[in-house]
């Protein structure tokens, strides 16, 4: 199979699902947050607080829409409506479970190599045709290549291909960006617009929210007039710095997050895993997970 041709399929199942996912959450985490993920994932994990994790939204639809997208499916929204609501209650088993239906994930065939039949050159060879449907130039890519070549450039394109054929199997990279520096002012930044959000915006909502109730009773009960007391609230010096202070603090840690993002990185390297052969060797080793059914 060259990297070209089509890749062999076979029928997904529910755990496959699960553990593309346990991998995903694994490497987003540690990714971007720099820590292990908050939880192990497993079929009675709540389906809001891991979609929360991802701000996936909190309906049926935009959840199955952006599941859909990453697995490369087209489940019908009617459909993920049925397997998901009511989403604050339901589990990631349903979600699997409809993924699995309609999901093929990719299976390594042994592959000729010397005369003989090999299962690790067929690893290698499915690998390389993941990538190159990925968008990834794999014409110089050898097993002796190295895996921070092609991580460098296409880290994420790299990890989703390894998922799918042995879910778990890769870790997550080191990263070291180019420019150091600079990537420790931007995640400083990031930082500080995060504990803004929840230590400046919230109390200020939730004060708007009581100021607000407590005006409208005011003006129920004639202590006082609404619009007087929602003026002197609004008026509030520290009302006003606080309010624009949080804003604008998040509102920068935002922007360095997404410039982040931007920086080259200078390597990515993987505890274990030294180049295309030492990958496929593991996952040629990898059995896929068994129905608890």
């Amino acid at each position: 199979m060259s990297h070209g041709e089509p890749i062999p399929l076979r029928a997904a199942s529910s755990e496959d699902v699960l553990e593309i996912l346990r991998d995903n959450l694994g490497h987003y985490s540690r990714m971007n947050f720099e820590h292990d993920p908050w939880t192990t994932l497993d079929f009675d994990t709540l389906l809001i607080e891991w979609a929360d994790e991802y701000e996936l939204g909190g309906h049926a639809e935009e959840i199955g829409g952006a599941m859909n997208q990453f697995f490369g499916v087209d489940i019908p929204a009617d459909e993920w409506k049925r397997a998901l609501d009511p989403v604050k209650t339901s589990t990631l088993r349903p979600l699997c479970e409809a993924l699995a239906r309609h999901l093929q994930l990719p299976a390594a065939e042994p592959a000729g190599y010397l005369g003989a039949a090999c299962r690790e050159a067929g690893v290698f060879l499915a690998l390389r045709a993941l990538l190159n449907r990925a968008g990834v130039p794999v014409a110089e890519i050898r097993p002796s290549t190295a895996l921070s070549h092609v991580a460098r450039s296409h880290c994420n394109e790299l990890l989703d291909s390894a998922a799918r054929l042995a879910p778990g199997v890769l870790p997550s990279p080191v990263l070291a960006p180019s420019k150091p520096r600079l990537d420790a002012l931007y995640r400083t930044m990031a930082r500080i617009g995060g504990y803004a959000l929840v230590l400046g915006l919230l109390p200020i909502f939730l004060m708007w929210i009581c100021a607000t109730s407590v005006a409208m009773l005011g003006s129920l009960f004639g202590w006082f007039e609404i619009h007087t007391f929602a003026g002197s609230f609004a008026g509030n010096a520290w009302v006003q710095g606080i309010t624009i202070g949080a804003a604008g603090t998040c509102f920068a840690g935002w922007v360095a997050m997404h410039l982040r993002a931007q920086i080259p990185l200078a390597s990515a390297t993987f505890e274990g895993f030294e180049t295309f052969g030492d990958l496929a060797r593991a996952v040629a080793a990898y059995a896929p997970p068994t129905s608890s059914a």
